[in-house]
């Protein structure tokens, strides 16, 4: 009786010896959506300006940035990158590209590209007409360039306060991309830091940049040779800006 005992205790017991360890993994995946498209359809006397909604719906957090490629008829006239932005799961956030048609006129069509991580989600062409015919004032003045590794240093002047700045870099070098960026207010001078990325490095290639108030009623261009800072001006800059993060995370 007490053998029989035994073998029915060795019965229960071994499924939870010898059972086997079962792992629950969740699978990582990217899952986006371009929730949102925002733009005026009707341009009059200022920046075209399109933003995005971008939603990161998986559970990976990545970087990305729009592309925006204007076209008149069937010809690329403007490319446009907005700022990287990162995206943690979850996150839901509206990001803007812009174009300045300075004293022009017309009908227009655009195509937004975003990318993120390795991926590409390239969205419908669509259509908007432009009427830019009263010509903004000079009062922006844009007076230095400064070229690095990975970012160039622009200086604004303004002998008036102003706000709502977009600087739009143009005309730069196919296959480049090369972020705008949004000044919340110029007042005398600025340094602006803006983020670029050469597939091929020319010395001696011509880039223009635009700066234009929201309104467009303030505006300034120039255009200058690309040369990158010497050594010295390199190796000061890049350990300012590590003083600068060391301070900051302090």
């Amino acid at each position: 009786m007490k053998i029989i005992k035994l073998i029915l205790i060795l019965i229960l017991i071994t499924p939870i010896i010898y059972a086997p360890k079962i792992e629950v993994k969740i699978s990582k995946a990217m899952i986006v959506n371009l929730h949102k498209l925002d733009y005026i359809s009707y341009v009059k006397n200022e920046p075209f300006e399109l933003n995005f909604t971008f939603v990161n719906s998986g559970n990976i957090p990545f970087k990305a940035r729009g592309r925006l490629d204007i076209f008149n008829d069937s010809e690329k006239i403007f490319t446009g990158w907005s700022e990287e932005t990162i995206f943690k799961t979850g996150e839901m956030k509206k990001i803007p590209v812009h174009w300045y048609p300075y004293n022009t006129t017309g009908e227009f069509s655009g195509i937004l590209k975003v990318y993120y991580g390795t991926e590409i989600l390239e969205d419908e062409e669509f259509e908007f007409e432009v009427e830019n015919t009263e010509l903004p004032k000079r009062t922006i003045n844009i007076t230095n360039l400064e070229t690095y590794d990975e970012e160039m240093v622009l200086t604004l002047e303004s002998e008036k306060y102003l706000e709502d700045v977009i600087i739009i870099p143009t005309n730069y070098p196919s296959g480049w991309f090369f972020e705008q960026k949004e000044l919340e207010e110029l007042n005398n001078s600025e340094k602006i830091e803006l983020i670029y990325e050469p597939s091929f490095w020319e010395t001696g290639n011509l880039i223009t940049f635009q700066a234009v108030t929201r309104d467009g009623e303030n505006y300034g261009e120039a255009t200058f040779p690309i040369e990158k800072e010497g050594f010295l001006s390199r190796f000061i800059y890049y350990s300012s800006k590590r003083i600068k993060a060391f301070l900051e995370n302090l």
